[in-house]
């Protein structure tokens, strides 16, 4: 605990004290990311704003319900469904033009394929799955020009995403998907998951997706994780150091090697949450714990944790919502400090450089000054 509060009291200091910022070009940060949500449209101005965030990475979801809400919409001309199948492509086109790193997520399931058709939380029925794949088909010879990784499902392990959770389900489910995408578009990354990592089954789910035979199947596992506090005190690395344990510990018996996307992970800025909500902070805090979890992810978790993508983007329009309001900009797209502090992550936490200069009379080995030199100024 004492090692992450000095690192944390450090990056305070080098930000009080630094006075100019340098503008991070394209890929400034490129192991972070960050996620593109549909609470605030136009999605192609939030795939701006990730632009001049500097991060090398984002996140587009593909709700399956969203484009087949009934079978085949999407490829009939003149439906709602076949116009947003034609805007999808502009919008994965104009994050590549930025220079982006796209993954797609796949979720949702639209009600004609659903294995429980009253609950808009149900996963696919097994005598659907071939419609899933179908679809997953669709995008990655489609639009596989323009993505770099897919994500097969949304947190498969809690209702919210998938009533009943079934990890012999999803595995298979998976299995099909992961085979039609490296058929279709094999130079991307197939990522099982994402696994909601703040959640009582998380290891046994993935425990028994190994089970189910997901071994070679994927290139990262995507773990999900919202610390209830800061992420460098005790439940924070519960969070982050303890997780990576975890997983470290499952890999090491199951698939040595293997290693980790955190898929998702902030904190929200609710205004009308109840007191105490766990994961609610101030503006501030959240810009402050935002870049301290991509600190403790380079320092702690290099050797098992490749990238972060931060959740999310923009607010939604309800401020009493925890979901809704875990953005780096507000529903009006007005950004929130976090804007700003993650667009010169990159500046912030590279180490400084030591000057040693010589006195005025050019006395060998002394010092005249000391400067700590990083690309955000000079501290004499």
């Amino acid at each position: 605990m004492m090692r992450l509060s000095i690192c944390g009291f450090v990056f305070a200091l080098m930000v009080g004290l630094a006075t100019t910022f340098a503008t991070p070009g394209r890929a400034a940060t490129p192991d972070a990311g960050v996620v593109i949500t549909g609470y605030a449209t136009p999605i192609e101005r939030q795939i701006d704003l990730v632009d001049q965030l500097g991060v090398g990475w984002v996140t587009l979801p593909i709700s399956w319900s969203f484009y087949e809400a009934e079978p085949d919409a999407y490829l009939k001309p003149g439906t709602d469904q076949a116009a947003r199948w034609q805007q999808l492509r502009v919008q994965l086109e104009q994050a590549k033009a930025s220079g982006l790193k796209v993954m797609v997520t796949f979720s949702t399931t639209p009600q004609w394929a659903r294995q429980f058709p009253e609950s808009p939380f149900s996963g696919p029925s097994p005598a659907h799955f071939g419609d899933f794949d179908a679809f997953v088909g669709d995008v990655s010879s489609t639009y596989g020009t323009y993505i770099d990784a897919y994500a097969t499902w949304n947190e498969p392990n809690i209702n919210l995403f998938w009533l009943r959770p079934d990890p012999a389900a999803y595995a298979r489910l998976h299995v099909l998907a992961a085979s039609t995408i490296r058929t279709n578009d094999p130079k991307a990354s197939v990522v099982l998951g994402p696994i909601a990592g703040n959640v009582e089954n998380s290891f046994s789910y993935l425990t028994l997706l190994y089970a189910n035979g997901v071994s070679g199947t994927f290139n990262r596992v995507g773990w999900n994780t919202y610390p209830p506090g800061p992420p460098w005190n005790r439940v924070g690395r519960e969070n982050f150091d303890g997780a990576s344990t975890g997983l470290a510990a499952l890999f090491r018996r199951l698939d040595p090697g293997r290693r980790v996307w955190i898929s998702e992970t902030g904190w929200s800025t609710c205004e009308g949450c109840p007191a105490g909500t766990p994961n609610v902070v101030s503006p501030s805090q959240q810009a402050d714990y935002l870049l301290s979890a991509l600190a403790i992810k380079r320092r702690y978790l290099r050797g098992l944790v490749d990238r972060i993508f931060f959740y999310s983007l923009a607010d939604g329009p309800n401020g009493a919502q925890w979901a809704e309001n875990h953005g780096l900009v507000r529903f009006d797209f007005k950004p929130k400090p976090s804007f700003s502090t993650i667009r010169r992550a990159e500046s912030t936490l590279t180490p400084p450089k030591l000057r040693w200069r010589r006195n005025a009379e050019g006395a060998s080995g002394q010092i005249a000054n000391l400067q700590l030199r990083s690309r955000r100024g000079v501290v004499r």
